[in-house]
C-alpha cells in the first residue's frame, strides 16, 4: 500500500510543467508581460475592473442581440447606442457612489446643544 502511494507521489513531483492557467496566460501575454502581472498584482485590479465594465457594456447594449441582423446592421445599432450607454453607466456609477458617501454616519457627532442652536439659526 505505501509502495503505490509512493509511486504516485513521485509522478505528482516528476511534473515540471508550469500550472495549466500558467501556459494559456505565457501564451496570450507572452513571458514579459507575464512575468510584469506578476511583479505588480495592482495590474490584475486594472484588468479586472475594465472586464467588469466591457461585460456591463456588452449586457446593456446586447451586443449579441444585435449581431442577429448581421454585421453592418449590427455595428451601426451598437455606434449610435454606445455614447449613450457609457453616459448612462457612468452616470448610475456616480449616483451609488454619492449614495454611499451621503449615508455615511459622521465621525464626530454634533452635540445635541449645537445642533439645537443650528435649527434656531435656520428659522431666522
Amino acid at each position: 500500500m505505501s509502495v503505490l502511494n509512493f509511486q504516485e507521489a513521485s509522478k505528482r513531483n516528476n511534473n515540471w510543467l508550469p500550472p495549466p492557467w500558467a501556459i494559456v496566460a505565457l501564451l496570450i501575454l507572452g513571458f514579459n508581460e507575464f512575468m510584469t502581472l506578476l511583479r505588480n498584482p495592482l495590474y490584475l485590479g486594472v484588468i479586472f475592473v475594465a472586464f467588469l465594465l466591457v461585460k456591463a457594456l456588452w449586457v446593456q447594449l446586447d451586443i449579441s442581440g444585435e449581431f442577429r441582423n448581421g454585421a453592418l446592421p449590427g455595428f451601426l445599432s451598437i455606434a449610435t447606442k454606445f455614447i449613450p450607454t457609457v453616459t448612462n453607466l457612468l452616470g448610475r456609477l456616480a449616483e451609488a457612489g454619492q449614495r454611499k458617501t451621503n449615508n455615511a454616519p459622521q465621525l464626530y457627532p454634533i452635540p445635541a446643544s449645537k445642533q439645537k442652536d443650528n435649527e434656531d439659526d435656520k428659522m431666522n
